[in-house]
């Protein structure tokens, strides 16, 4: 069971930094990456990260250039992580990624997949949740509130669980950890005023 849970650990970290779409976000200097955790002060605490090591690392990965592969971002990133992290750093914080972004994120690398042992037929149905569930949002427009945009992405994860088997929501549950409290400060767009105050 423990070896289990360190090879989804350490298929967590591979994940989290060859993901596509978060290659993308980062290229586009959108959230969801790791700088976004590094810099919220919840994950500073909970990784036992003092804020100038979590800074020298959003600097570092801030640095990667815009128009670099998403293969180059992924081993640039995977650099600055496994030389700033400590080895239970780095397995802690993609499962705090994992669970803010949730499953129906997650999904989106094959990896993952691979490890919750997903056949044709769930991958086919997560894609019609994630699909849909983009749909509705992109339907919201850019000014729509952050409830209901989170409404939207917690009905599609739970359509998402609810299709896993209970080997598959056990192996997730081993991929994510023990449950993160702390809050994650939205990203904010370029040209984006702060929402949140």
């Amino acid at each position: 069971m423990k070896s289990l849970f360190l090879s989804l650990a350490a298929l967590a970290v591979l994940a989290l930094v060859t993901s596509p779409s978060l290659a993308q976000q980062q290229r586009r200097g959108g959230g969801g990456g790791p700088s976004m955790y590094l810099a919220a002060k919840s994950v500073q605490e909970e990784l036992k990260l003092s804020e100038e090591d979590a800074k020298k690392m959003t600097d570092e990965l801030g640095k990667i250039a815009r128009d670099a592969t998403p293969e180059e971002r992924a081993e640039k990133t995977k650099k600055i992580l496994a030389d700033g992290l400590k080895p239970e750093q780095l397995t802690r914080l993609p499962q705090i990624m994992w669970q803010k972004g949730g499953v129906a994120q997650a999904l989106n690398n094959s990896q993952v997949q691979t490890a919750l042992k997903l056949d044709d037929k769930q991958k086919e149905q997560v894609k019609s949740i994630r699909d849909e569930s983009r749909k509705q949002i992109m339907d919201l427009g850019q000014g729509a509130d952050r409830a209901k945009r989170a409404e939207i992405q917690k009905k599609a994860n739970d359509d998402i669980v609810a299709l896993l088997t209970d080997d598959q929501k056990k192996a997730w549950k081993e991929l994510v950890g023990t449950e993160f409290k702390g809050e994650i400060p939205a990203p904010r767009r370029p040209n984006q005023p702060n929402a949140d105050k």
